[in-house]
This record gives structure tokens, C-alpha cells and sequence, in this order.
């Protein structure tokens, strides 16, 4: 296989459409600075949005630099992981919530109004099996 020129590439990569998505990034032994505090490992994860035409055709994508060791690859792997689920936990905290507050809305509404016998028969009220509805 041919390796492109830096030419063929650009000319490659300005004709793709651009992506938004999630980028997560380690560093090992990392040094402590306004920016950066690394853990107990010295490792520093960071994850935020990020907008990069190469991530075409991919839902995730690892790149690793070939000269990290493979239990540092892995150590740091693992913090993404629990970052991602960290943040996955508190979106559906966060979901919970909302659905509660609506929910309790909802109820103070109905019980405020002086519904007719009429009106309740004829609304059509959705009932859960489990505690929220997703």
C-alpha cells in the first residue's frame, strides 16, 4: 500500500463533510499545572466535543502512539471507561430528575383543577409498570 502525501491527503480531507464527536484524551506520567491534575498514577483523562473530519465512517476510534507501554495503554483505557460511565450515571440522574419534576407538575395541575366527571372519563391517562418511563 502507497503512503499519500501530505498534498493528497488535504486535497482528500477538505472534500469530506466535517463531524462532531466526543474526544477523549490520557496522558501518562503528566505534570501537575493550572490545566491538569494528574491522579494518584500521574495520569491526566480528559474528554470534551470535538469537531475532526477523520473520524468519517467510525462510531469510536482509539489511536495510540506505539511507543506507550501496553499496561499504561490499558491502566488509562479503563479510566476512560469509567469516565464515560461516570457521565452516563449523572445524564440519567439527570434524566430521573426532570421526570420528576414534570411528573409532580402534572399532579399539582390535575388536583388544582375542578375536573367534571365528563372530563376524567374521557382523558386518556398513560399508568407505568416501573418507576419512569425510560
Amino acid at each position: 500500500m502507497r503512503k499519500s502525501t501530505k498534498g493528497e491527503l488535504l486535497e482528500k480531507y477538505t472534500s469530506r463533510d466535517v463531524h462532531t464527536f466526543i474526544q477523549y484524551d490520557g496522558f501518562i506520567n503528566a505534570e501537575a499545572d493550572c490545566n491538569t491534575q494528574p491522579d494518584e498514577d500521574k495520569d491526566a483523562i480528559f474528554g470534551g466535543f470535538a469537531t475532526e473530519d477523520l473520524m468519517n465512517g467510525s462510531n469510536v476510534r482509539v489511536l495510540l502512539n506505539p511507543a506507550t507501554p501496553a499496561d499504561a495503554v490499558l491502566r488509562v483505557l479503563r479510566k476512560i471507561v469509567a469516565m464515560i460511565e461516570q457521565q452516563r450515571e449523572a445524564r440519567n440522574k439527570s434524566l430521573q430528575a426532570e421526570y420528576e419534576r414534570d411528573r409532580v407538575a402534572r399532579e399539582k395541575a390535575f388536583m388544582e383543577h375542578n375536573w367534571t366527571a365528563g372530563e376524567v372519563a374521557g382523558m386518556n391517562l398513560q399508568l407505568y409498570d416501573c418507576e419512569t418511563p425510560f
